[in-house]
């Protein structure tokens, strides 16, 4: 017999923040400068609109980089507005 110190039950992982129900507590950190530490294939602008519309989908915050273009922030900001406001938009 194992001696546990609960019961065998059905695990919740679900929390409430910022008004919206997340089934578990994962969030996509925010990542920046693209480019220069991946490659070419993606841009800030194009990644954050990725990241934010996957996370959208899988029910999760996605935490959007920035860059020192004021576009980059611009357009995580329309991408969290075109996916229901689902993430942070992250200024370092």
């Amino acid at each position: 017999n194992m001696d546990t110190i609960c019961e065998n039950s059905q695990v919740d992982t679900s929390f409430t923040l910022f008004g919206r129900t997340f089934e578990i507590p994962a969030f996509a950190a925010p990542v920046g400068a693209m480019r220069l530490h991946y490659g070419d294939k993606y841009d800030d602008l194009a990644y954050n609109d990725i990241l934010v519309r996957a996370c959208a989908n899988a029910g999760i915050l996605a935490f959007t980089g920035d860059g020192t273009d004021p576009k980059v922030v611009e357009g995580a900001a329309e991408a969290l507005k075109a996916n229901g406001g689902c993430g942070v938009p992250t200024i370092k």
